[in-house]
């Protein structure tokens, strides 16, 4: 059986990644930052999401949240990237 409220807010989740993706890609594409400047901003994305920290949790949970934490920002960098790419392609 499906549990509705864990589908309903999968959805939500991810109505917001996809918003958040199409935010950052129409930033990138009107400030005409050069791909080099684009690169250091997924790296620097992505180190910060490394560094962070979640206080009050027992060492094992804190690595666990920590780790699942690193996936969900690469998967919306990753977003990002597919999104971009998508943009720059040439029209038929």
């Amino acid at each position: 059986m499906i549990d509705q409220e864990k589908v309903q807010f999968e959805m939500r989740l991810s109505a917001l990644e996809y918003l958040v993706t199409k935010l950052f890609v129409a930033h990138i594409t009107t400030a005409g930052l050069s791909d080099e400047k684009i690169q250091k901003y997924f790296d620097d994305f992505r180190d910060g999401a490394a560094k962070q920290i979640f206080p009050g949790f027992d060492p094992a949970v804190s690595d666990y949240v920590t780790s699942e934490w690193e996936n969900a920002i690469e998967s919306l960098l990753v977003a990002q990237k597919q999104m971009l790419a998508q943009l720059r392609q040439p029209k038929p």
